[in-house]
């Protein structure tokens, strides 16, 4: 039982704030009017807002920021190892461009309407099968994407199988092409023609090898000259050569482009056979193949003198170029004598008149001279159509004997000695070609004339850097969208935790033991009734050892009075207090315990120990601050713990100014009432950073007890909370870290 000076505890020395008093009751029913309302919290002050909300702002930004470096830097360097990755799957993109321009139109056209026809010509798939043929682009992969291999470090070969095919249309009057549309259309996808100044086209093509975008372009320029109504007269050509020049030049790319075409073709069935990719290479007769390109050499001569003949008739030149063209001698004959006849004619004309017998004689006789070669055009012309229409049957006769042709097989696989022979032979065989399309090219500056009609002002090069993807520009646009997501990434993990996390730690920053490490209880129960349900857990262990550290400091001083209080707001005082309490009282460890309840803005102890039911000593409405308000007796604001043995003082009521209650002679005297009548009273008070109150309490118990809260609590807070105690003349027995992580715990425990 509690004595009887206990009873008579009513000090009213503190008057109590005039807002706890209903103003219509006189003062000894004022308890009464209070309680009939529940008792309300103080707000909290500026300074526990500020610490328990923190405003954001840059310093705090860069706080983070500069916490989170290992973070943004992992960040960075895995998007960019993505966006290298990327990068790769794309094949770069050369460009190269070649110039074209023009002179005078033998037939007066328009410079406009040549351009028009021009680009049209060049976008034609008959220019871009001639092209193809000459440069063997067949065994492309690029242009023929049934080549394409699988690579492993490119995902779009994994599935080029399963590509569905891109429907082609084949343009109008294409109809006849001996190349497959869909490798025509490949190739016509990386060809950009364009006019420029009105005077000129450009020539662009795209290709993954620089090397060959030029080539292209170039043999796309060099085809579209050599296919012109008239070439350029040529200082080392002559003059029975001029005519026939263009006809020469084709004839000896196309057949130079064979060759080199052959030459590739052997060296890829050698490599094909000995890398085992064609142990036995099936090929056509060697006699085939030459009928086949001896038919479409003569071919292409026939249409090349059919069309000229056609445009030296059309644009009426002479008959001594048109007799050297159609290969007839009487034309040239016929012509001398129409010239003579006419200089007769003029001169008959001077003197006699025009009408003259004889002057009319000889003007019948023109007359017939015309007739006569008129017909002679006329039948040559015949005869060149037939000899076109001959020779385009025999070289369809040749293409499908060559076609149904059986296969013979090569010889067996060749020695290292015949592979640089075959490699030999296709540098040659390029070389001969590119070197006559480079002298193709340069035509025009050997020697312009009047007549030229296609001048190429600029040849294609190889480019230097692909046009795609543009790596720097990829890299960049990366680095900086890599850094923005870093950032943003180590915004959205939160503030930066730079709490303590050892014991050492802890005794190192404050000069004091750290007594315990307090693992997290489990997450549905409550520190305070986990040591109750599991009295050898983790938990209860170190609030055993904790509570053993703290008794044997005590005892040795002669303390009674243990204040425990936190460096800042949630560190769980009130939990550790009531666990204390109840390890204290549990099996009649210590003779009475008392918990005080001294966190004026929670006051949460009486919810949280509700009395046993039927138990009338203590009424929920008493409390301290009505015990030092001298309202109640100190035993009727007691209660009992249902579990233990412990008794508890909680606040009911409220007070305007806990410090000055705090600070009252009636609070020194409850505490030397509180020393004789029992062992070991605990009192819990709020963070002594943030209330004053919590100094206050310090000063007035015996020792006192920092609470910190693993990985939260900073070093300057548990600094300056040390300080501000030692100021206020308290004594401090050490310092708690509290809801420790497992792992973390184990190891600051070794």
């Amino acid at each position: 039982m509690i004595k009887q000076d206990m009873n008579a505890f009513r000090i009213p020395e503190t008057q109590r704030s005039p807002t706890l008093r209903s103003p219509d009751s006189a003062a000894p029913a004022a308890p009464v009017a209070r309680r009939l309302e529940p008792p309300a919290r103080l707000p909290a002050t500026a300074a526990h807002d500020a610490l328990m909300q923190p405003a954001a702002s840059s310093a705090s930004v860069l706080s983070v920021l500069r916490a989170r470096l290992t973070t943004i830097a992992v960040v960075i360097l895995l998007v960019m190892a993505i966006a290298v990755f990327a990068m790769l799957q794309f094949t770069p993109v050369y460009r190269s461009t070649a110039v074209i321009g023009f002179g005078p139109d033998p037939a007066g056209r328009p410079i406009e309407e040549r351009l028009r026809d021009d680009q049209a010509r060049l976008m034609s798939w008959t220019l871009a099968e001639k092209v193809i043929l000459k440069l063997n682009l067949m065994r492309d992969p690029e242009i023929n994407t049934a080549l394409t291999r699988r690579t492993f470090y490119r995902i779009s070969t994994w599935f080029t199988p399963a590509r569905p095919k891109t429907p082609v249309v084949i343009p109008p009057g294409t109809g006849a092409l001996t190349l497959q549309p869909g490798l025509l259309a490949q190739f016509a996808r990386g060809l950009e023609v364009t006019a420029i100044d009105g005077k000129s086209i450009r020539i662009t093509y795209a290709a993954e090898d620089p090397q060959k975008a030029a080539r292209i372009a170039n043999a796309l320029a060099a085809q579209l000259r050599l296919e012109q109504p008239s070439l350029p007269d040529v200082a080392d050509l002559t003059s029975g050569e001029v005519a026939a020049a263009g006809a020469g030049l084709s004839t000896q790319l196309a057949q130079h482009a064979a060759e080199l075409r052959s030459a590739e073709d052997k060296l890829e069935q050698y490599r094909a056979r000995r890398d085992g990719l064609s142990p036995v290479v099936l090929a056509r007769p060697p006699a085939l193949e030459a009928q086949l390109v001896s038919a479409q050499r003569r071919l292409a001569a026939l249409e090349i003198r059919q069309r000229k003949a056609r445009e030296a008739i059309d644009r009426g030149g002479d008959l001594g170029s048109i007799a050297t063209v159609l290969d007839t001698p009487e034309v040239a004959g016929l012509g001398l004598q129409q010239a003579t006849l006419a200089r007769r004619s003029e001169e008959l004309a001077s003197m006699f008149g025009a009408g003259h017998a004889e002057t009319i004689a000889i003007e019948d006789e023109r007359r017939v001279i015309d007739g006569r070669i008129a017909a002679l055009i006329k039948s040559a012309q015949e005869r060149i159509a037939g000899e076109v229409a001959l020779a385009r049957r025999s070289l369809d006769e040749i293409k499908g004997q060559f076609d149904e042709a059986p296969t013979m097989p090569t010889l067996p696989p060749v020695s290292a000695q015949d592979l640089a022979r075959l490699e030999a032979a296709v540098r040659d065989a390029r070389a001969r070609y590119e070197a006559l399309l480079a002298r193709t090219l340069s035509l025009p500056a050997a020697g312009e004339t009047s007549n030229a009609t296609i001048r190429i002002t600029q040849a294609a090069r190889a480019a230097d850097e692909p046009v795609f993807p543009n790596r720097p520009m990829t890299l960049g646009v990366s680095l900086f969208g890599a850094t923005m997501l870093a950032f943003c990434v180590a915004l959205m993990r939160g503030p930066v935790r730079t709490g303590l996390r050892r014991g050492g730690e802890v005794e190192r920053a404050a000069g004091l033991s750290n007594l315990a490490l307090i693992p997290e209880a489990a997450p549905t129960a409550r520190l305070e009734d986990w040591i109750l349900q599991d009295p050898h857990s983790a938990v209860s262990t170190a609030l055993g050892a904790l509570y053993a550290s703290l008794s044997h400091s005590m005892d040795e001083g002669g303390g009674r009075i243990l204040a425990i209080t936190s460096a800042e707001p949630g560190c769980g005082t009130t939990s550790i207090a009531m666990a204390l309490g109840r390890i204290a009282a549990r099996e009649g460890l210590t003779r009475r315990v008392l918990l005080i309840d001294a966190d004026f803005r929670r006051a949460d102890l009486g919810g949280r120990l509700q009395p046993p039911a039927g138990l009338g000593v203590a009424r929920a409405e008493d409390g301290l601050v009505e015990v030092l308000a001298g309202e109640v007796d100190l035993a009727h604001a007691i209660r009992r713990d249902r579990y233990t043995s412990m008794d508890l003082l909680p606040i009911a009521g409220t007070f305007s100014s806990p410090v000055e209650l705090l600070a009252t002679r009636s609070m020194q005297r409850l505490v030397e009432v509180l020393r004789q009548h029992y062992d070991l009273v605990i009192v819990n008070t709020p963070s002594v950073r943030v209330f004053p109150e919590a100094q206050r309490m310090a000063q007035l118990a015996d020792t006192s007890l920092l609470v910190l809260n693993w990985d939260e609590t900073s070093r300057s807070a548990l600094v300056e909370s040390v300080r501000i105690l030692r100021q206020a003349g308290a004594h401090i027995a050490g310092t708690v870290l509290n809801r420790c992580g497992q792992r973390q715990d184990q190891r600051a425990a070794q």
